[in-house]
């Protein structure tokens, strides 16, 4: 938060707060509030995901997080830690994995590519990642086994 200050740079930290440094720091520093912005319900978090340039993950472990599918939905490239990647498509051009060695100037690159297109971005996402195209071979297996079941 901090080194991003110094530089003038706005960066929102959206989520529950329980890490206990960044509680002291939100004691000590009340203006840091303006980046620390707690939960959101999923309405807010939509129209709020719609200001931004991209979506930042930066864990250490994630099964499948999803606000990578959210974010996605809401038009945002993703930079995800390998850590965090989760079942997320490496190959598709709005994803970026954040080595750790990673070097400023390849993330600017990326953040700077014209195939980033908000609109191509939601629209994949809406295509593949709502729950009744992703779950809709489930969804008919159960009714051919129901169907057989009561036959």
């Amino acid at each position: 938060y901090l080194n991003f200050k110094k530089r003038g740079l706005e960066i929102n930290f959206i989520g529950a707060i329980v890490d206990p440094r960044v509680k002291a720091l939100l004691k000590a520093d009340p203006e840091a509030r303006k980046s620390f912005l707690g939960s959101m319900d999923r309405e807010t978090l939509a129209r709020k995901m719609k200001k931004y340039s991209a979506l930042m993950l930066n864990s250490q472990g994630e099964a499948d997080a999803l606000v990578l599918y959210e974010a996605q939905l809401a038009g945002l490239p993703i930079i995800v830690s390998e850590a965090g990647i989760g079942a997320q498509d490496v190959k598709l051009p709005w994803v970026f994995i954040l080595k750790a060695d990673f070097k400023s100037e390849d993330l600017l690159q990326f953040l700077r590519t014209e195939s980033l297109s908000a609109n191509m971005i939601s629209g994949y996402s809406n295509d593949h990642y709502r729950w009744n195209q992703r779950n809709s071979n489930l969804t008919n297996f159960i009714s051919k086994l129901f169907d057989e079941v009561n036959k």
